[in-house]
């Protein structure tokens, strides 16, 4: 929380959120892009990585493809 609050001048930036956890995030994502989108960010993906999924590489790989493509991305 405090470090979106800390965000300043991302009216109109384009994010990915993911969230790392040991079985269930729970609400951590739509908590983030709620905040996010609060700060005027629009939120281009959503990805959750339990604790097996940080160690399967197609579901990284995910996560890192979805975040070029949105750095390529006019």
């Amino acid at each position: 929380n405090a470090a979106i609050a800390a965000l300043k001048g991302c009216e109109g930036k384009k994010a990915v959120v993911f969230a790392t956890c040991g079985s269930s995030a729970k609400d951590t994502l739509p908590i983030l892009k709620k905040a996010l989108e609060a700060k005027g960010v629009k939120v281009e993906g959503q990805f959750i990585l339990a604790r097996q999924g940080t160690q399967d590489a197609m579901q990284v790989d995910m996560l890192i493809s979805r975040v070029k493509e949105l750095m390529q991305a006019p």
